[in-house]
Order: structure tokens, then C-alpha cells, then sequence
């Protein structure tokens, strides 16, 4: 993401692994959500289905909202921290 309404040019990234699709969904349903604002710009938006996400990615913290709602978000373990940074990189690569 460019910012936290505009996303970088040419950034857009299709996941067609349904591995990944099925772990990342199982992921967020675990996640727990909280209320609050996020500080920063997402560094990532993630399409799924019909919902659109928010991702703020830290090697030591993950978070997520839909975009539709980025007062509620998203915290994940640290197991589930670890699986998204090792999806990105695989995605990334």
C-alpha cells in the first residue's frame, strides 16, 4: 500500500494456491478482535472472497481489519504471527 487509501502501482498480487487461501482463512477465524486504531498505513490490502482486509505486517506482530470496519481488528498468536510472514515470503518470492 501506498498509503492507507491508495494502493502502490503494479503492486496487486492474485493468490491462486488454495493451500494458502485455506490456512490464511483458517488464521483469521482464530484471530481475536479488538476495538481500536491502527497508527500507521496498512503495508498490505488482501482480497478474500467478497471481504477486503487491511495488513500491517511486523516480523513480531500482525495485524489485520477488513476495510470495511478498521476500528475492529484482528490479533493473531504467535504461531499465526509466524505462518503470515512465511505466506508473504513464499507470495513475495
Amino acid at each position: 500500500m501506498e498509503n492507507y487509501f491508495e494502493e502502490k502501482e503494479n503492486s496487486s498480487i492474485v493468490i491462486e494456491d488454495k493451500e494458502i487461501i485455506n490456512s490464511l482463512v483458517k488464521i483469521i477465524n482464530r484471530a481475536k478482535q479488538k476495538q481500536g486504531q491502527i497508527g500507521r498505513d496498512p503495508d498490505y490490502k488482501i482480497e478474500i472472497g467478497k471481504e477486503t482486509y487491511l495488513l500491517w505486517l511486523e516480523e513480531k506482530v500482525v495485524v489485520m481489519a477488513k476495510e470495511k470496519d478498521s476500528r475492529t481488528f484482528f490479533s493473531f498468536s504467535n504461531s499465526a504471527i509466524k505462518q503470515i510472514n512465511e505466506m508473504v515470503q513464499q507470495i513475495e518470492e
